[in-house]
């Protein structure tokens, strides 16, 4: 996490992934209002919740904040996913 954007300080690494199995297949791309989401795969061979996809996004445009919490996109069985950038002007 960047604690200070001017001072380029960073906190300590902090694992997000604890699954067996191998780690997590991520991708980081922007949302249509300028936010940063960050998607999390959970491979089909891991254990629990194999195929799982999660989603963390920014607090708002620019914020070195995120959101606290994963919100499940899929419980379970997605073997691929892709992300594409949403083109859609913001409101």
């Amino acid at each position: 996490m960047q604690l200070d954007v001017e001072a380029q300080q960073w906190s300590a690494w902090n694992a997000f992934s604890l699954f067996s199995g191998g780690p997590p297949r991520t991708a980081l791309d922007y949302n249509a209002d300028g936010r940063l989401s960050f998607f999390s795969h959970v491979p089909p061979a891991a254990s629990p919740n194999p195929g799982a996809l999660w989603l963390k996004s920014q607090m708002a445009f620019d914020s070195t904040e995120w959101e606290w919490a994963w919100t499940p996109l899929a419980p379970d069985s997605i073997r691929q996913y892709a992300v594409v950038r949403d083109l859609t002007p913001p409101t």
